[in-house]
């Protein structure tokens, strides 16, 4: 079965990598429809966490309005 993108629907094929889910609200999301941003969540974790978290762009406007996108 294959994955599909929860904002355009799109499936994964060879081309398309369905790879990430929002760090929110879980959607999958392709390439065209994931944000990467540098989530404060983060940034008290003890260990080797990172501090970027993919994000939809309904997310991103809701949780982190204010955070620039991260160029991947």
């Amino acid at each position: 079965m294959a994955w599909e993108c929860g904002v355009c629907g799109v499936k994964e094929q060879k081309a398309i990598n369905i790879d990430v889910a929002c760090h929110h609200c879980g959607r999958l999301l392709c390439s065209k429809h994931r944000v990467l941003i540098l989530d404060d969540a983060f940034t008290n974790e003890l260990g080797p966490v990172g501090r970027q978290a993919y994000h939809c762009n309904d997310c991103k406007a809701l949780h982190h309005p204010r955070s620039r996108a991260v160029k991947v």
